[in-house]
């Protein structure tokens, strides 16, 4: 018997009435075998219990419409183990471009960095196996496929990509059944807006100096009656589009361009009415308007550009009419505060310009001249013109230098600050009719290299450099549909910039 207040011998148990270690040790046998089985049941299931989760995925599973550009993002619970997830996350099909991994978020999200867009109207399924590992080497807990589609094709063509004066927006045109519309967006593809729509065909878009908006040919009229008006597009939705005061001094507008001048309080107005004949020049109207559209005096026939401290502007024009496609230009000087041309002469004449751009500094411009050739048709043999050759003409027009000598045709120059040139060429070895692809020349020199950057086949062409030179902006078909890329130049990074995401709109 032990007495009150004795304590109780080691190992002791104080057992209740009709209880014994034979009736529990089932119980317990049966908890251990629960959990030994909960165990055994993740393991076979691929999973660790102490090993890190995925949190989310986007795109997410079953999205449909997926841009083709889309931003990849897989994030987990903890911080991974960086050199463990390329073998553990995979997207499949692999895309054209392939796949580069960027870490953020303190190692806890890896983005997958698209190096071209997705295939458009396809299912692609990404994988997280448990090959990713955090960084303490613990496996994931259990492998994930998520799965969806990219959206069709749109049944569209866009156009002449335009950067913003401080390169936070791109404009484009896009052609579609229901006419030309004028559309905008953030740099990065974000905030995509469809502006304005009954743009004038053969227009291009021009932004305002203080980027508040855009100037653009749109219809005016209707049936035979219709006519280009340039206006001003703002980028507020509630601000009405605003007619310019020159419009009535223009005689049957055709393909109106607009330029500013380097300090914005200028713009020169190209208008080309007409060609007389298959043999001759257009005619046109070339002049001078304070920069809100009034005050305008015609002067020329077709501009290069403004000179380096916009006093002045260079421009061509010729006695008499071309013949056999041929044209031999002169160049002039237009000085605005005189309002004097004077010839210039050292340079001799120039044939066939075509596309031309300013060197952001104002040292030069970079322009294509072009060939008429014989092209066939579904409706036979056509003579077209079509670009050839790269020049460069310094700002005060006396010295001409033709910079490509090759068998192929090179068209839309774009100069980045430095002297860099990107181009478009079909010039690429073996290509077949219409392979198009965005070029890089060294420098505006002869001879310098040109680095094919988009190598593929098909369309890639109308480059625009940013103003501060980093991002090469070009229209490519390589979704199907002609749309907006953006190309970071020296990495050859690309995006997708127009797409369905920009629905929204008048």
């Amino acid at each position: 018997m032990q007495l009150a207040g004795t304590p109780r011998a080691a190992g002791t148990m104080r057992r209740r009435p009709g209880h014994s270690d034979s009736a529990a040790r089932p119980l317990r046998l049966a908890a251990v075998l629960s959990v030994t089985l909960l165990v055994v049941a993740a393991l076979v299931a691929g999973c660790t219990l102490d090993g890190p989760q995925l949190v989310s995925t986007t795109p997410g599973a079953g999205s449909a419409g997926v841009p083709v550009s889309t931003s990849i993002l897989v994030r987990f619970d903890r911080a991974m183990d960086e050199s463990s997830l390329p073998k553990a996350v995979v997207l499949t099909p692999a895309p054209p471009g392939g796949v580069e991994l960027a870490m953020g978020d303190g190692l806890t999200a890896v983005e997958l960095i698209l190096r071209g867009p997705l295939k458009p109207d396809t299912a692609y399924t990404l994988t997280i196996s448990r090959e990713a590992r955090d960084q303490d080497g613990r496996r994931l807990r259990k492998s994930t496929a998520v799965t969806w589609r990219t959206a069709p094709a749109r049944q569209v063509a866009c156009s002449w990509p335009v950067w913003s004066p401080d390169g936070s927006r791109l404009a484009w045109l896009e052609d579609a059944a229901d006419g030309r519309t004028l559309w905008t967006a953030n740099a990065d593809g974000t905030g995509i807006r469809r502006l304005a729509s009954g743009i004038w065909p053969e227009s291009k878009a021009t932004w305002a100096p203080d980027g508040t908006g855009l100037i653009v040919a749109v219809i005016a009229g209707s049936g035979e009656g219709n006519r280009a008006v340039l206006e001003l597009i703002s980028l507020q939705p509630d601000v009405l589009a605003e007619p310019l005061a020159l419009n009535s001094a223009l005689v049957n507008p055709g393909k109106l361009t607009v330029t500013f001048s380097p300090d914005g309080s200028r713009m020169a107005v190209q208008n080309n009415m007409y060609m007389v004949d298959a043999h001759s020049d257009f005619y046109r109207q070339l002049g001078v308007a304070q920069a809100d559209g009034t005050s305008i005096a015609f002067f020329g026939n077709l501009l290069v550009g403004w000179g380096p401290d916009g006093s002045s502007l260079i421009f061509l024009d010729m006695p008499g009419i071309g013949e056999a496609h041929d044209f031999d230009y002169d160049i002039w000087r237009y000085t605005l505060s005189n309002q004097a041309k004077t010839l210039v002469g050292a340079a001799g004449k120039v044939k066939n310009l075509g596309s031309v751009a300013r060197q952001p500094s104002g040292t030069h411009f970079v322009f294509a001249d072009w060939i008429a050739e014989d092209v066939k048709t579904a409706d036979g043999w056509e003579i077209t013109r079509l670009p050839r050759d790269l020049w460069t003409m310094t700002s005060d027009g006396t010295s001409v230098t033709r910079l490509t000598r090759d068998c192929g045709h090179n068209a839309d120059p774009s100069p980045a600050p430095g002297g860099k040139v990107a181009f478009a060429s079909d010039r690429g070895e073996g290509t077949s009719t219409g392979d198009w692809d965005i070029w890089l020349l060294d420098a505006p020199v002869p001879g310098a290299r040109a680095t094919n950057l988009t190598r593929r086949a098909g369309y890639d062409g109308q480059p625009s450099f940013s103003p501060d030179g980093s991002l090469i902006a070009y229209v490519s078909d390589a979704t199907g549909s002609r749309e907006v890329w953006v190309m970071v130049y020296d990495s050859g990074q690309t995006r997708v910039i127009s797409g369905i995401e920009g629905s929204a709109g008048p």
